[in-house]
């Protein structure tokens, strides 16, 4: 990092084994199952959500584990000692495999294949509005299968059952596997240029880093012990209150800063929410000060908007100021100024790829061409999957691109600033196709595709593409070839999908997705997606222009910034944070990024770069103690069937 100091170079660290073992990658595997049943709890359950923020705090919890485990035995039988590479490994494959288990993917598909024909009514007519067009190798039609999803009190482990199930899953388990592995391959080729030429700060893994790297140097700082306990204490003493309301509640989760102003012609201000939660504090730390500072200059620019909208009236029904169009659009503008910032690299890739062996350095560029042999198969394995079930050449084309655009846009949030909610509430493909073209342009059996892609499109925050490369990251930093974690991270890949739908339809087929033993989205993603195909389908609005013009706006504003940027040294605003100023997380976090962020200036401007360096540890404890114990209360909860606090988000108070 450019300003920050990772413990380890102090000479603390120690990394037994240079290479990542067979065993290291089977204990990963089989940890995937009980990290399955800790996120449906947390998730399905209690209404928690580690999946929502990066870094997922139930994998950091398998991390300090593992990590304390591993201590003793570095000292007593270090050829059983897990390495730091290993370490990084395994926190890794939890990652990508809780991203993929989330209520912002697979979730949302188990909840998609069976609820159509559970909640087809003679009033919303869902049948004959879009039944034709369900592909019947990816929806389940077998009505008490169905029901006894929604309504519990049966078990997916019988013969009949899993024959019914296994059409779909095996189906939509192969094109998870092939879009995480098209995903991995990408990041293969963007590793080099983010990593090694711009050597992009990557925020989010200084802890897990730290973690699996120098853990003994790291639990050996008293600050880091400090921070720990601060955060512990009252991630402790708030979940205590949950269940006894007499011991105080310390407000750290999200509540309204501002109601009351609608008479003041202030209305859009007052659902602005303050929170303090420890882990976004400790990543505005850790992110550079630019980018926090854009952050709340940007959200406070976008809720002006909304408050001038209102006093103009122009918000009056026609979506003033579009910031779906706003977002969209930024996101376009930085995904060129990426490629035209690593031009010169990405050249060298393209002529590697047609067979110039002098462009990179013999083993990288074999490793390159073998990535973008694999991405072509996939994007046209993945673009044949979708004409399969039904969308059209043109659109599958379409569709896929615009995904791998917006995915490599989360990966470069990810990695040059370190925001931990990229959630991208209607970026998504489907949305931004219908939303600029309308739906009436598209063929309702297309509509009726895009809403069954709507899971793994729906929010990015759980996107599994940025683990990947943040573990390649994570490789160089434990002093490991990268090319080590892809063969584990393929195969997790593989095993993860299968665990996670049978993990889910497990649960539900035993307590129910539509009963009090789950909460409301075990089947809210069903109504929201089906619900939405029927208001296409049944409206069919006009095209409006106004989109493609906010868009291209916001797409040459962007491009604007990006370029002052390069060229005036005062310009510190980021066009990054403009374009997830209008996000839900955004909402959620500006408060304690910008606490973060404000901290670190001060330290860096009155104090000096060692200072800031010795408060480093208190930072990470803060993040670590929330974490652990937040966790903790969620295997309480798994253990004993109760509801328990969350840490996070928590209900809006």
């Amino acid at each position: 990092m450019a300003d920050q100091s990772s413990l380890a170079n102090q000479g603390l660290a120690h990394t037994p084994h240079p290479k990542v073992r067979p065993g290291a990658v089977v204990l990963g595997l089989l940890l995937l199952p009980l990290n399955a049943w800790l996120l449906y709890t947390c998730e399905l359950v209690n209404y928690s959500f580690p999946t929502y923020a990066a870094p997922f705090y139930n994998a950091i919890f398998w991390l300090f584990l593992l990590t304390l485990a591993n201590l003793p035995l570095r000292r007593y039988l270090p050829k059983l000692a897990l390495s730091g590479a290993e370490l990084a490994l395994l926190y890794v494959m939890l990652s990508v495999a809780s991203a993929l288990f989330s209520t912002n993917m697979m979730e949302i598909l188990a909840n998609l294949i069976t609820y159509p024909h559970q909640y087809t009514t003679s009033s919303n007519h869902w049948d004959a509005l879009f039944f034709e067009y369900l592909p019947s190798h990816l929806i389940l039609s077998d009505e008490q299968v169905i029901r006894d999803y929604y309504f519990g009190n049966s078990t997916l482990w019988t013969t009949s059952t899993l024959r019914l199930w296994m059409r779909p899953l095996l189906a939509w388990c192969g094109f998870t596997f092939v879009l995480l592995s098209t995903q991995l391959a990408l990041n293969v080729i963007l590793r080099k240029q983010w990593v090694e030429h711009e050597r992009l700060t990557y925020p989010v893994v200084q802890l897990p880093a730290e973690l699996a790297h120098n853990a003994s140097g790291l639990f050996h700082q008293k600050l880091l012990w400090y921070g720990f306990a601060l955060a512990g204490t009252v991630t402790l003493i708030n979940g205590l209150s949950f269940f006894w309301p007499a011991i105080p509640y310390i407000p750290v989760r999200r509540q309204r800063l501002i109601d009351g102003l609608s008479s003041l012609g202030w209305r859009q201000l007052n659902g602005v929410t303050l929170s303090l939660y420890f882990f976004s504090l400790a990543i505005g730390f850790l992110m550079p000060v630019e980018l926090s500072t854009s952050c709340w200059v940007f959200f406070w620019l976008g809720r002006m908007q909304l408050v001038v909208g209102d006093a103009t009236g122009w918000s009056g029904g026609a979506g003033f100021p579009w910031p779906d169009d706003q977002s969209f659009g930024a996101y376009l503008a930085m995904f060129v100024a990426g490629c035209w910032s690593g031009r010169k690299y990405f050249g060298q890739v393209l002529r590697a790829v047609a067979g110039d062996r002098k462009a990179l350095p013999p083993e990288e560029g074999r490793t390159v061409q073998r990535a973008a042999v694999l991405v072509v198969v996939g994007v046209v394995l993945l673009i044949g999957f979708a004409m399969a079930a039904g969308l059209a050449f043109r659109l599958a084309v379409a569709f896929f691109v615009l995904y791998f655009i917006m995915a490599i846009m989360v990966v470069r949030i990810r990695a040059e600033f370190g925001f931990p909610v990229h959630d991208m509430h209607h970026m998504g493909p489907h949305e931004s196709l219908v939303r600029l073209f309308s739906p009436r342009s598209f063929a309702a059996r297309d509509l009726t595709v895009f809403s069954l892609f709507h899971w793994f499109n729906r929010t990015y925050a759980s996107h599994p593409m940025p683990h990947q490369l943040e573990g390649f990251k994570m490789a160089e930093r434990t002093q490991v070839d990268y090319r080590r974690f892809i063969w584990p991270l393929v195969l997790t890949g593989l095993v993860a999908p299968f665990v996670t739908m049978l993990t889910l339809g497990t649960a539900m087929m035993r307590n129910g997705a539509a009963t009090a033993k789950v909460n409301q989205w075990g089947a809210q993603f069903g109504a929201e997606t089906f619900g939405r195909l029927a208001g296409w389908l049944q409206t069919r609005e006009n095209f409006e222009p106004v989109h493609f013009l906010i868009t291209g706006i916001a797409f040459c504003l962007t491009l604007v910034m990006f370029a002052a940027r390069l060229r005036f040294q005062w310009m510190f605003l980021h066009p990054l944070a403009y374009a997830v100023s209008f996000s839900w997380g955004m909402h959620q976090l500006w408060a304690p990024i910008l606490l973060g962020g404000l901290t670190k200036a001060l330290l860096l401007r009155y104090g000096s770069l060692r200072v800031y360096r010795k408060v480093l540890p208190f930072v990470l404890g803060l993040m670590l103690g929330e974490f652990v114990i937040g966790a903790l209360w969620a295997v309480f909860g798994l253990v004993t069937g109760l509801k328990v606090y969350d840490v996070w988000p928590g209900p809006m108070v």
